[in-house]
């Protein structure tokens, strides 16, 4: 441990590690185990994130009665005291809209020293300490007069030119292996003819529709559906913003810091698509929007006309009935095997039931 970021960054690193040994030292492979394992361990927030959003759904039709309400009427008084009552309805629930952000808050560290350990596979793969990579990425730099590289390049070159480090005693181990067929993912992407381009463009084709399809799943409040065309607008090119600036950074990094965000955008909607189906959102009908408008003008609410008997109530037997089952009960019991039967008669003879139900013209 040689700074306080090093008790995240080390234990993923070794996690990191030991993925590339079990896929034999194949680092994309090895990438898409890593962030399988990175997205269940930070389940639990995306479960807690999800729950939030249920608590809000649940409270759907109360919003949209007090957005109802105060519909037509743009001025800022009345959109202030909009906001008071929903902000209210939220007290009275105990639902906090920044419960939603702080899984999202927790996640922001974690996932940068993700993202340092696959930049420092020589710090942090390899197990080198800081001094030691400091005089392998100054061998790589007076080598390539590039003042430029970095810990993936450095180790690239390490790799291609052992016979320069020879004097710094380097311990034995297992260098990971960053091609995949003709790519090098320790390169970082260009604009022109360029194998890695593609890296770049899957980035911002995944990033594109793994946000539709998560807006698709997650809920959407009343407010939100409701929006005037300039806000949806804005949210629509909100949603373009997102994939263009993960693609710009995809250009200033490695290529497999474009893989790894590749697969968590990926594994991101199959966790929301198997969150919505174990907790679905609540399902309201017309009525029920209907009923909140009545109690949130303060009247009572309506009473539901019975359409059909209860198939839970118990079933009411006629006192006429008690004396017959008495008796066939005792039928019953004295009633003799069939070979006593053929020889002689029933010794009681069932009197038949009347039927009470149809009543008499």
């Amino acid at each position: 441990m040689e700074s306080f970021f090093d008790i995240f960054n080390v234990p993923f690193g070794w996690l990191l590690n030991l993925c590339n040994k079990i896929t034999a030292n194949n680092y994309i492979l090895a990438l898409l185990i890593f962030a399988l394992i990175i997205k269940i361990v930070l389940l639990p927030f995306g479960i807690m994130q999800h729950k939030n959003s249920l608590k809000q759904a649940k409270l759907s039709p109360r919003e949209a009665a007090i957005i109802k309400k105060y519909a037509g009427r743009n001025d800022k008084v009345t959109q202030m005291k909009k906001q008071e009552e929903i902000q209210r309805l939220y007290q009275s629930e105990n639902y906090s809209q920044f419960a939603g952000c702080l899984p999202l808050l927790i996640q922001l560290p974690i996932i940068i020293c993700i993202f340092t350990v696959i930049r420092s596979p020589l710090r942090y793969l390899c197990g080198f300490s800081s001094e030691t990579v400091k005089k392998i990425t100054d061998i790589a730099i007076q080598a390539t007069g590039n003042s430029a590289i970095d810990q993936i390049t450095a180790l690239e070159h390490l790799k291609a030119n052992p016979s320069l480090y020879t004097g710094l005693d380097l311990p034995e181990t297992v260098y990971p292996d960053f091609g995949f067929f003709n790519i090098n993912l320790s390169h970082t992407p260009k604009f022109g003819v360029d194998i890695l381009i593609l890296i770049p463009i899957i980035t911002f084709a995944v990033v594109f529709f793994t946000t539709k399809i998560t807006k698709k799943l997650s809920y959407q409040s009343p407010q939100m559906t409701q929006n005037s065309a300039d806000v949806k607008l804005s949210m629509g090119i909100m949603e373009l913003v997102m994939p263009l600036i993960s693609t710009f950074v995809t250009f200033g990094v490695p290529a497999a810091i474009g893989v790894y965000w590749i697969y968590q955008n990926l594994f991101g909607v199959l966790q929301q698509f198997i969150l919505v189906k174990a907790m679905p959102f609540p399902v309201f009908t017309e009525e029920d929007y209907k009923e909140a408008e009545r109690l949130m003008s303060g009247k009572r609410p309506k009473k539901k006309k019975k359409t059909e008997k209860d198939p839970n109530r118990p079933r009411v037997r006629s006192l006429h009935h008690i004396d017959d089952d008495e008796y066939n009960a005792k039928v019953v019991e004295n009633t003799p095997n069939q070979s006593d039967e053929s020889k002689q008669g029933p010794l009681l003879t069932p009197i038949p039931m009347k039927d009470y139900s149809k009543k008499k013209k």
